[in-house]
This record gives C-alpha cells, sequence and structure tokens, in this order.
C-alpha cells in the first residue's frame, strides 16, 4: 500500500467488493483523464463485460495507419479491453478475467494472415565448442 492511491488494506478490500483469492493479480484503473467532451477515456458503460476505449476527437490516426481504407477503421484490440488481453501473450497459459468475466484467449499467430517466420542465423560469431 505504499505506492497505492488506496491506503489501507480495508479500502483495497471494500474496492474489490471483498473477492480476494490467495492468488492472482487485481488491477485498479484510476485517475483517469476527461475527453474534450466530457466523457471519461475508458468507457464503462456501453458493455457490462468490457471496457471499451473511446476515440478522442481531436487526435487522428493518419499517421498510424497510412492505407487509406484503414484510416477510419482500428483493430478490436485498440479499443477493447478484452480483445487486447485476448491476444495479449504468444502462448496464453493463465486465466484472464475482466469485469469478472473470463476472457477467451486464442493464438495471435494463428490469427494472422500474412506470417512470416524467420530464423536468426549470427554472422561472425564462434560456434560453441
Amino acid at each position: 500500500t505504499r505506492f497505492s492511491v488506496l491506503k489501507s488494506e480495508a479500502a483495497i478490500l471494500s474496492t474489490i467488493g471483498g473477492k480476494i483469492k490467495k492468488t492472482g493479480t487485481y488491477i485498479i484503473i484510476y485517475n483517469l483523464r476527461k475527453m474534450p467532451n466530457g466523457e471519461l477515456e475508458f468507457d464503462f458503460k456501453k458493455d457490462p463485460t468490457d471496457i471499451n476505449i473511446v476515440e478522442d476527437e481531436t487526435t487522428t490516426d493518419n499517421m498510424l495507419y497510412a492505407r487509406q481504407d484503414r484510416i477510419n477503421t482500428k483493430p478490436h484490440h485498440v479499443l477493447l479491453l478484452r480483445a487486447y488481453c485476448a491476444i495479449l501473450f504468444l502462448r496464453p497459459k493463465m486465466q484472464i478475467f475482466v469485469r469478472s468475466v473470463k476472457v477467451k484467449t486464442k493464438l495471435i499467430k494463428k490469427s494472422l494472415s500474412k506470417t512470416l517466420v524467420d530464423t536468426y542465423k549470427p554472422h561472425g560469431v564462434d560456434k560453441p565448442q
């Protein structure tokens, strides 16, 4: 609790709702900024099982998405926390819950349309004896 916004164990338990387990990690999101329209940068009301990232009208994605057909389309993992957590790990071996609902993870390598395997072979390095 030294670096936490919640200064006591009782405050942490009341925030989590008393659902503490022996293992696992809880992430508490706080200190959100407000957008120019008055909304928070995360939308907790749109979907009760997910956290949506609100798009900011003041920024453009022209630099991020160079192709013309992608300027108005963002991938789901950019806007939805559940979709981001589903592809977060190369080999998912843990359970992830967002708003008390389990995330169905998927292998990112299998979901890409064009994959390339590159084997690195260093040159100029002595072979092990």
